[in-house]
């Protein structure tokens, strides 16, 4: 190759080793697949964490689960739900959710209660 560019075999030996030459590529057209994880640029962050946050069931979901339905690396989703508090929000929520639970229990038997002493008052009166 030296002979047929007119150069110095070190000039290609040069080139060989700064453009990381092979046997095997040298003789091919083919370029090599890497398998990389893309990202769908459209991921709603928002649906994804509003759907971690509020599922407060016995068993929620995890990360992991998020991970594997919405095809995004493990890692990328412990970063950013740890970096928007995910965790935290999902706590406050089944607080105030276990709260308003408690109070519209609270209403509804204040209000059975009220029904029945009514009841029982409209009885006495007659």
């Amino acid at each position: 190759m030296a002979k047929i560019l007119n150069i110095s075999e070190k000039t290609i030996g040069g080139w060989k080793c700064k453009d990381k030459w092979n046997r095997n590529s040298m003789h091919t057209n083919e370029k090599k697949s890497k398998k990389v994880c893309t990202q769908n640029n459209t991921i709603s962050w928002v649906e994804i964490e509003n759907e971690y946050v509020t599922d407060i069931r016995r068993k929620p979901c995890t990360l992991e689960d998020l991970s594997t339905k919405y095809n995004i690396p493990i890692q990328t989703i412990k970063d950013y739900s740890a970096t928007n508090e995910w965790s935290k929000k999902r706590t406050e929520y089944k607080l105030i959710t276990n709260q308003k639970t408690k109070e519209k229990t609270a209403e509804l038997i204040s209000s059975e209660i009220a029904k029945y002493k009514a009841k029982h008052l409209n009885i006495s009166d007659t």
